[in-house]
C-alpha cells in the first residue's frame, strides 16, 4: 500500500542495484524462456516494483533475472531499458510502495455481526452465511437461478491439523512450522452427498482428498449422477506430508447428470 502523502513514481534503477536487492528464496517459479520471448516480442513494458521500506524488491524478479541473462549473453538492451556509455542498464521501477500493516486494525467484537442465513450481494454474485446441505439455504443463495456447474474445494474429511508442522520444526525434522494453525470445521466429513442432491446444475467438480476418492465418488452415484473424468491437477510444488511420498497433485471428479 503507498503510505498517505508518499508519491508513487517512477525511476530507472541500475540492474546490477536491482538484481541485489532481489528477495532470497522468493516462492514463485518463473519460466525465463517464456519471459525472454515476451522481451523480444513486444520489448519491457512491466516495471519492476519496489518495497521502499525495507528496500527490497517486491515484483519483478523473473523479469529482473532474465534482464541479467540477456545482457551476461551480449545482448542489447531491450525497448524500454535504456543503456548507458559504460554498459549499465537502467530498468523502469515503481517506487514509493510499502508493504505495511494498516494503521486502524478494527477491535475483535464480542459477538460475530455475521449471523447464519444472512445472504451478501454484490452485483450478480451472492453469498450467504449458511450450509451447502441446508435446502432453505440453497434455496435462498440460489434465488430462482439455475446454475449448470457447481464447484466444490475442501473440507476433505482428513481432520486435517497443521500443528504437527510446527512439531517437525520444533524437532530439526523441517525448516519451518506452520503459518496457519487450528483445525478446519467440517474436516471430519469426507461425503458431502446431501450438498450435491441439492445442487441443480447438471455438471459438478469435486476436489476431493487423494486417501478417499471412492467417498466422492460414492456421493455423487448415489445422487443419480455418473463420474465421466477425474482430472489430476499437477501442481508446481509439492506439499509436506508425513507420507512416503509428498504430493504433487491434486484430483478433480467430473459428474454429469
Amino acid at each position: 500500500m503507498a503510505e498517505k502523502g508518499r508519491r508513487v513514481r517512477v525511476t530507472y534503477d541500475d540492474l546490477d542495484e536491482l538484481a541485489a536487492a532481489a528477495r532470497e528464496g522468493n516462492p514463485k517459479a518463473h519460466n525465463l524462456a517464456v519471459i525472454t520471448e515476451s522481451v523480444d516480442a513486444v520489448g519491457y513494458v512491466e516495471p519492476v516494483v519496489m518495497n521502499d521500506a525495507d528496500g527490497k524488491m517486491l515484483a519483478g524478479h523473473g523479469r529482473i533475472e532474465t534482464l541479467t541473462r540477456l545482457r551476461e549473453m551480449g545482448a542489447s538492451a531491450p525497448e524500454g531499458v535504456r543503456s548507458t556509455r559504460d554498459g549499465r542498464w537502467l530498468v523502469p521501477t515503481i517506487h514509493g510502495v510499502e508493504l505495511s500493516e494498516p494503521d486502524a486494525v478494527p477491535d475483535v467484537v464480542d459477538e460475530p455481526y455475521v449471523l447464519p442465513g444472512q445472504l451478501y450481494a454484490l452485483g450478480p454474485h451472492r453469498i450467504l452465511c449458511g450450509s451447502a446441505t441446508d435446502a432453505e439455504d440453497v434455496a435462498c443463495l440460489l434465488g430462482g437461478a439455475q446454475p449448470n456447474l457447481m464447484v466444490t474445494d475442501p473440507p476433505y474429511g482428513v481432520n486435517y491439523d497443521p500443528e504437527w508442522r510446527n512439531d517437525a520444526a520444533a524437532k530439526g525434522l523441517i525448516d519451518y512450522g506452520a503459518t496457519r494453525t487450528g483445525n478446519v470445521p467440517g474436516d471430519d466429513r469426507a461425503d458431502w452427498g446431501e450438498a450435491y442432491a441439492l445442487a441443480p446444475g447438471d455438471v459438478a467438480y469435486i476436489w476431493h482428498a487423494g486417501v478417499m476418492p471412492n467417498v466422492s465418488r460414492d456421493g455423487l452415484l448415489d445422487c443419480g449422477y455418473e463420474v465421466r473424468n477425474q482430472i489430476v491437477w499437477a501442481k508446481p510444488r509439492f506439499a509436506i506430508s508425513r507420507g512416503h511420498y509428498n504430493g504433487q497433485h491434486g484430483g478433480l471428479l467430473v459428474r454429469r447428470a
